[in-house]
């Protein structure tokens, strides 16, 4: 899995998720998952 530097923020029900720098794409998996199920 190719690693990319990205600065996610994502916001949910006006609670703001940050992902930071150098995140894999499972990583980014867990993070749209915890955001959709919270």
């Amino acid at each position: 899995m190719p690693r990319r530097a990205a600065q996610i923020e994502i916001e949910v029900g006006g609670m703001i998720i940050r992902a930071g720098a150098d995140i894999g794409q499972d990583q980014l998996v867990k993070i749209i998952r915890a955001v959709t199920t919270a």
